[in-house]
């Protein structure tokens, strides 16, 4: 992507690729470029298609909440992730970012 999220989103929107890899992928592009309502929106999907997954409840946690910090909803965002570090402590980077959330 190398910080160009907008140009990588049109890259991708021209794929027909469904696969798990590529779908997270778009999820993670939709972040970073700050589309925050769809990455809600995607994350609904993802979380019905990939259920029968154990890590799809935290990948999506950790996503949801980074898009609620995205749309200003600071407590929800606080609550998610605070949910993913009771299971999992040491998740990707989840306690580095409610600390720097709680800082703010």
């Amino acid at each position: 992507m190398l910080d160009q999220f907008e140009d990588s989103l049109h890259i991708l929107s021209f794929s027909n690729d469904e696969s798990e890899a590529f779908l997270w992928f778009r999820l993670e592009a939709l972040l970073k470029a700050r589309h925050f309502v769809e990455v809600l929106h995607e994350i609904t999907h993802i979380e019905l298609q990939f259920a029968h997954e154990p890590e799809t409840f935290f990948a999506t946690a950790y996503l949801r909440a980074q898009a609620y910090w995205g749309l200003g909803q600071k407590h929800s965002a606080m609550e998610v992730m605070d949910s993913v570090l009771v299971s999992r402590p040491h998740y990707r980077a989840a306690s580095a970012l409610l600390s720097l959330w709680s800082q703010q």
